[in-house]
């Protein structure tokens, strides 16, 4: 059996027969991967079975796609995003992105760690759209589907701006100063989805 660690946050977490668990982590080596947890009753595989949870992980793989967990370490729990249901929604929105978009044990380091900055930014953010929008766009530029020169139908030229200057922001702070209107963040979420649709 091959021993591998990672550093990977809990996208999705299903009972599984008795005191068992499967886990969907977003991992930093591989990619989307599943992993086996038995006897998740004991407070800390509790806590790292929980959605959410950043550890790092070790695991054993064998033959199956289904790894099983030999040891973790918490790195944050992420309980502020159970503050509110805002947070909550916003945190299913880029768990449902990872999920909609990545092939299992496709290695994506840059895009595990856009995807933990941007949650660990969502008690900061008072419009979640602004988080949302600005993530999707650079999840697009990552994967290839964005960039400046893109068309966008039915937008005019300033929305197009927008969506440029938000997609290549290096602030989180510049990013509160941007405004996008309810219509404006209906396209860039419609557009993210399409484009990993076709």
């Amino acid at each position: 059996m091959l021993q591998e660690s990672s550093k990977a946050i809990v996208l999705r977490s299903v009972f599984f027969k008795d005191n068992q668990k499967i886990i969907t982590l977003f991992s930093e080596r591989f990619g989307l991967i599943s992993a086996l947890i038995k006897g998740y009753s004991s407070p800390i595989k509790s806590s790292l079975s929980e959605i959410f949870c950043e550890a790092e992980y070790l695991f054993t793989k064998g033959n199956s796609d289904l790894r099983k967990y030999q040891d973790g370490s918490i790195l944050d729990l992420h309980l502020t995003l159970r503050a509110k249901l805002s947070y909550l929604r916003t945190a299913a929105s880029l768990t449902k992105a990872i999920l909609s978009s990545q092939m299992p044990e496709k290695a994506s380091p840059h895009l595990y760690a856009l995807f933990t900055s941007f949650l660990k930014q969502i008690p900061h953010f008072t419009a979640q759209e602004q988080l949302l929008s600005c993530f999707y766009l650079k999840f697009l530029r990552h994967e290839g589907f964005y960039h400046k020169e893109c068309e966008m139908p039915n937008l005019s030229l300033e929305e197009q701006g927008l969506l440029a200057k938000i997609a290549y922001l290096q602030s989180f702070e510049e990013l509160k100063k941007e405004e996008i209107s309810p219509f404006l963040f209906t396209y860039i979420e419609d557009f993210f989805f399409q484009s990993f649709k076709n």
